[in-house]
């Protein structure tokens, strides 16, 4: 699809949530989350946005976890659909439907693309060799059966292993045994079964994924798969739940779950349009709409290799995506986060410490878009002191305080001066640069830009120092409190699509009319705050100290881990020699410099805990190796835009030098 032949319109999923228990925060942080942030974004863009995700139903998993509880399993699967619900909606997550796959529509789409597929000559019968258990006298289908990972040595659950996401065979698995029962008398039995022949659209895929793709990882895991060559792919199971197959001899067995599962989100959308009174051919046929699919990493190869071989392979003109996103795994310690395993930490627990918009802030700030990220506790408390409290937080509170306490509430209409222009120039362009960043899923760095808005506005409001000019410039005061207004309606704006209860609270303390979720984002770069009555602000956050998280005992959660990176991620460090060129120190601060620093073709702003050890006299002039695309941040009001790196003694720091002279902005290897 051209940029001429889009229209408004913009179909937006999300990785349908597999319901054998509660997410935990590696499903939130690659699929969920980041769609629901794209979805927002869409929609103050005047997108007509679609958001469609829904509850991954079927599967033997579900049936192995019944069996555990002495439950049936349609019962457990609707009874944690309605539990996964109530969290998503805790966590602000605002889906234009979320359904489950266990509906009769998706029973319908499901059975007319495989009868589509089965006419075109794309299904095969085989016999295979299955896994028997000879105590329990059944087939054991997926994950009735478990072993060793021949590729990693982690845990194998029937067609995959759990720790590499290596697609197995269940004959590949060392040492097996049945979940049933737990004995290893395990044989494998010849039976037939319904074959997707996926290595017809090989060649079509090559050429057809080599611009849906919206990250090297997505496009690295997709032509990993199609390097090692594509296998037909069994569709069918030995199993009571899910959908039965609807052809003669296969009345027994059900769909295996991806099959059904990708589908559910055509079976979610038919489901919307019947409530809503819409066609949903309009989103699924209509070449102008366009297909945005989010996930983890792990299900990369059935949205950009199975997915659109299957409507493909039907003859009928069913849209496919344009772009496809997927995120790496968040790690604790050496594992990825496992619901099925109780590694990591779930969505309930998470909610328990702190609420949805400190997790929303977080994992966005966390996103991993092209590799797999650690999440530590210290990180968390980081993201959430530093960041969120002391800098957005304390931007927002200050300026319409003061609006409050020093001109009774009403925001004062005045000429803007150069220095106003500017800030607010600056920030405008903070604003392109947070726009091309959701556009391009770099969600990480929209957060970041926004954090530095707000930084910003604190610099300025520091620097006008308003309540000086209150008393002997008002006209300048009333300058710099229109601009800072301004500014927060902006963050107001530009941060609902991150923290939509957030940006709610600052839109009331402004009491602006409508609603902040379905304002026109570009208004956020017009400066246009005029005739406000400010009410009382309130502090939006709270700071978070280390021994209010509670100990939850799940593997990998506790500090003190191997927090290794990898060597793309060392790579995203820019590491260089700086030349100190002024020092100046922080006004209230018995520890912090200001030093501005040559980086060769830039320079930048740090804030450093070097006063008591270093004189500004020793420093000035210092050649030291600087960490300088870190992200900004603020202390005692003055911005750091990058790090120099150091050792401590004795309790105090002690500068790295290199042995001989270099020049100013020389890369670190």
């Amino acid at each position: 699809m051209t940029s001429d032949e889009k229209s408004d319109r913009i179909l937006i999923t999300s990785a349908l949530p597999y319901l054998h228990g509660i997410p935990h925060l590696g499903n939130i942080i690659t699929s969920v989350l980041p769609a629901d942030v794209y979805y927002r974004f869409q929609r103050l863009k005047g997108k007509n946005a679609l958001y469609i995700c829904g509850s991954d139903s079927h599967g033997t998993m579900h049936e192995v976890e019944a069996e555990k509880k002495g439950m049936e399993t349609e019962d457990l699967v609707y009874g944690n659909h309605e539990v996964v619900r109530e969290l998503f909606k805790k966590l602000n997550l605002d889906f234009s439907y979320y359904d489950i796959t266990d509906s009769e529509e998706n029973r319908n789409i499901t059975y007319r693309i495989f009868v589509a597929l089965d006419e075109n000559g794309y299904i095969k019968e085989k016999e295979m060799k299955l896994p028997y258990c000879r105590n329990c006298e059944q087939f054991l289908a997926d994950r009735w059966i478990e072993g060793e990972c021949p590729v990693c040595g982690g845990l194998a659950r029937g067609d995959q292993c759990d720790d590499c996401s290596a697609l197995l065979s269940p004959e590949e698995i060392i040492d097996p045994y049945c979940v049933h029962c737990g004995k290893r008398q395990i044989e494998f039995r010849k039976s037939k079964h319904l074959f997707f022949q996926l290595q017809e659209f090989e060649e079509w895929l090559r050429d057809w994924v080599k611009d849906k793709t919206g990250n090297k990882l997505t496009k690295s895991e997709t032509y990993s798969w199609l390097d090692e060559g594509l296998d037909e792919r069994c569709i069918s199971r030995d199993s009571e739940w899910g959908f039965k197959i609807p052809k003669e001899g296969y009345e027994d067995k059900v769909f295996y779950v991806w099959f059904d599962a990708v589908i559910g989100y055509i079976g979610a959308t038919v489901n919307w349009a019947k409530e809503n009174d819409k066609d949903w051919e309009d989103w699924w046929f209509d070449r102008k709409t366009e297909l945005v699919q989010f996930m983890g990493k792990d299900n990369i190869p059935f949205h950009t290799i199975i997915f659109p071989s299957m409507l493909k392979g039907t003859n009928e003109n069913w849209n496919l995506a344009d772009r496809i996103m997927a995120g790496g795994f968040l790690l604790s310690k050496d594992v990825k986060f496992s619901k099925s395993r109780g590694k990591g930490l779930n969505l309930e627990s998470a909610l328990e410490v702190r609420g949805s918009e400190y997790w929303r802030y977080v994992l966005m700030a966390l996103y991993p878009r092209n590799s797999d990220m650690m999440f530590s506790w210290n990180t968390f408390i980081e993201k959430v002191n530093n960041e969120l409290t002391d800098s957005f937080g304390n931007y927002i509170h200050r300026v319409l305080k003061f609006v409050a306490d020093n001109f009774d509430g009403k925001l004062p209409e005045a000429e803007l001066g150069p220095d106003d222009e500017e800030f607010l120039k600056s920030v405008r362009n903070k604003i392109s640069e947070i726009e091309i960043s959701i556009e391009k899923f770099k969600f990480k760095e929209a957060l970041r830009e926004i954090i530095k808005i707000s930084s910003l506005g604190n610099q300025y409001f520091q620097e006008k120092k308003p309540w000086e000019t209150i008393k002997s410039n008002r006209e300048e005061c009333e300058r710099t409190l229109f601009a800072c207004a301004s500014t927060v309606k902006s963050l107001a704006i530009l941060i609902e699509p991150f923290l939509p209860s957030v940006s709610e609270k600052i839109w009331g303390f402004l009491n602006l009319d409508g609603d902040v979720h379905r304002e026109d984002w570009e208004r956020a770069k017009k400066m246009d705050l005029t005739g406000v009555e400010i009410a009382e602000p309130k502090p939006m956050f709270e700071k978070i100290k280390r021994d209010e998280i509670p100990e939850f005992g799940a593997e990998g959660i506790e500090e003190g881990g191997e927090n290794l990176i990898s060597f793309d991620e060392f790579q995203e460090m820019d590491l260089r020699i700086g030349e100190i060129e002024t020092v100046e120190p922080i006004e209230g601060s018995d520890k912090l410099y200001k030093l501005e620093i040559d980086l060769g073709e830039e320079t930048k702003q740090s804030v450093a805990g070097l006063k008591g050890t270093y004189s500004p006299e020793e420093l000035e002039g210092m050649e030291v190796p600087v960490l300088a695309n870190l992200e900004p941040s603020e202390l005692m009001g003055v911005e750091s835009e990058c790090m120099i790196l150091a050792t401590v003694v004795d309790e105090k720091p002690v500068l790295l030098k290199p042995d001989k002279k270099v020049k100013a902005g020389a890369e670190i290897k």
